[in-house]
């Protein structure tokens, strides 16, 4: 079991028999944060970071959960302090979650990132806001929990109840050399409603608001550009905070990878919530006169003859992407290249005219996107 002290004070009361330098380290360290933290492994085994240096302490039969709860709880550190084989039992872990490099100067082992990164999201009920990143290539995990709060350890009852100011939030791990942190944003733009200040869906509260929790900058002007881009385009204003990179409290088991694990639950989850019309994958351009394939409802839908679309768009469009129906009972493709619209769909091997089509479907707002 872990146990996260956000005030060291409180760690040497309870820990009386720990060492100098460790004492020494957690005695400084006032709020739990990203930098400054102390864990506590069923008392055998304490972790003490504090200005980016890591002490470590304890038995080796808890490295392999430190190491984890590192990454659990989007923590941070360059330099580590410890006995040989403690250090080098740690870092062979940690370096399988996480990549990167050590080296050893003056006593110490000195840490260098690689090409795993982690990106932090709240995009509103995390079973939800996680669903379309499990096949997306280069995601190595991803894990919900809560973030930006007031208390330390919240549980699942605390966040939802709104007394904790946390947001339900999911922690991307990634390979950088595989997929990109703006393929990932886009994602996330693109199955969320930005307009919403209250929640995102059905879900309402504090707990459900969005944010992007990242220090990168690039990371942080990118969403400013898009927000300014949906604003523009709109006439809107977006809600989506832009915070710094902050601790990850991981969520109770049952809340991992939700929808893999009840996937006929997960899909009336995301039709319930208005979810199952906003899925992904916007990375394409219309080219005019031709056909699109994409799927509604995890049936083949086909929209023939595309041409250019230049008419009023009355109803909200998403950032960057989507289809949607607009009044006339037209159907809109907004992409990167332009508005798109057409005649004539072929849906489940039936064909329609487009205005019939929409009938059928009188909540037809922001279709899944094309594969």
């Amino acid at each position: 079991m872990v146990t996260t002290y956000s005030n060291g004070q409180i760690f040497a009361r309870e820990n009386p028999h720990v060492t100098g330098v460790v004492l020494a380290c957690a005695k400084m360290v006032h709020t739990f944060d990203r930098k400054d933290y102390v864990l506590s492994f069923d008392h055998q085994l304490y972790a003490v970071s504090k200005d980016g240096a890591l002490v470590l302490e304890g038995n080796l039969d808890f490295v392999d959960q430190l190491a984890q709860s590192l990454v659990d709880f989007n923590l941070t550190f360059s330099t580590l302090y410890a006995k040989d084989d403690l250090a080098t039992t740690f870092l062979k872990q940690y370096q399988t979650l996480m990549g990167g490099s050590f080296y050893q100067k003056d006593g110490s082992w000195n840490y260098k990132g690689g090409s795993i990164k982690v990106l932090q999201l709240a995009g509103g009920c995390f079973w939800c806001s996680a669903h379309p990143y499990y096949q997306q290539e280069g995601v190595l995990k991803v894990i919900s929990g809560y973030s930006g709060g007031r208390v330390a350890n919240p549980t699942y009852q605390q966040v939802k109840s709104g007394v904790t100011g946390h947001k339900e939030t999911i922690l991307i791990v990634y390979d950088s050399n595989v997929t990109h942190w703006q393929t990932l944003l886009d994602v996330c733009f693109n199955t969320i409603n930005p307009f919403e200040a209250d929640g995102q869906f059905i879900d309402k509260g504090e707990n459900y608001t969005l944010a992007i929790f990242s220090d990168d900058q690039d990371v942080l002007n990118y969403a400013k550009s898009v927000i300014s881009h949906a604003e523009k385009r709109t006439g809107k204003k977006c809600y989506v905070s832009l915070l710094p990179s902050m601790v990850f409290y991981k969520a109770e088991e049952e809340h991992q990878d939700y929808s893999l694990k009840n996937q006929q639950a997960m899909q009336k989850e995301l039709v319930d919530s208005g979810r199952a019309d906003k899925l992904f994958d916007f990375s394409f351009n219309v080219v005019p006169n031709n056909n699109l394939t994409t799927t509604l409802f995890g049936k083949k839908l086909v929209l023939h003859n595309l041409r250019q679309y230049n008419g009023p768009v009355t109803m909200q469009l998403l950032p960057f992407g989507g289809i949607q129906t607009v009044f006339g009972g037209n159907l809109v493709i907004n992409c990167k290249n332009g508005f798109f619209t057409c005649d004539n769909v072929t849906y489940d091997q039936q064909q329609y005219a487009t205005k019939d089509f929409v009938k059928l479907f009188d909540n037809l707002v922001n279709l899944v996107l094309p594969n």
